[in-house]
């Protein structure tokens, strides 16, 4: 067998021809690594091919994870839009609940900014209790069509934590100082919303005689 240089400038097969330099090798050894050499080339091929579906791929759940994003955070606007809008409603719906019986009444009462109407009928003296004071009152509370759902009984009085009781109540109370007595109006935001609570019915508008005993 002949002796072939190992390192090729030009090398045609029909013409049995080439141009050949460096190391010398066999004709048999000179066909294996030209196998060799196409082998690895084929495998490189296929690698790329393999990381070109695996970048697609991953492009796709991409997109797919992107779209179901957007899709997932529309719902979420779309659903606070519709609660927003009815929460709307539902307040103008206690408003005008509040002022039919304030004029059914022949009350006259004055708006508070989160939406509750209140009456003072007496101030009282010292301090206003803080949304965190632990007061002690006397109270009555009831729906406007006169229903009595709660309340203190005779002389008795009844002591609470402030912070835990409806928004309403933490609105209304520091509004009194000590001996102070008011009628609030709450709108059911203020109160227990859309949730029914005892013989409370559901956006239930809630109106309280209170009386500040003390506070600490």
């Amino acid at each position: 067998m002949y002796l072939y240089k190992f390192i090729i400038v030009k090398f045609n097969v029909v013409q049995r021809s080439y141009i050949v330099g460096g190391t010398y090798l066999s004709s048999w050894n000179f066909i294996h690594i030209i196998l060799l050499i196409h082998y690895l080339n084929s495998i490189n091929f296929a690698l790329l091919q393999v990381q070109a579906k695996m970048k697609l791929t991953l492009q796709m759940k991409t997109n797919n994870n992107s779209t179901k994003y957007w899709v997932f955070l529309g719902l979420i606007i779309v659903l606070m839009a519709g609660c927003k809008k009815d929460s709307e409603k539902q307040a103008e719906a206690d408003d005008k609940v509040i002022l039919d019986y304030l004029a059914d009444n022949d009350l006259s009462a004055t708006k508070h900014e989160s939406g509750m109407y209140y009456i003072i009928n007496a101030e009282g003296n010292g301090y206003s209790p803080s949304s965190n004071s632990v007061v002690e009152v006397k109270y009555k509370g009831y729906l406007t069509n006169g229903t009595v759902f709660d309340e203190t009984e005779g002389n008795s009085s009844a002591t609470m934590n402030l912070s835990g009781l409806i928004t309403g109540w933490r609105i209304g109370l520091p509004m009194l100082k000590k001996g102070g007595k008011g009628t609030f109006f709450i709108p059911s935001a203020l109160g227990y919303g859309s949730n029914a609570t005892g013989n409370i019915p559901e956006n239930s508008v809630l109106i309280f005689e209170i009386e500040l005993i003390d506070f600490i």
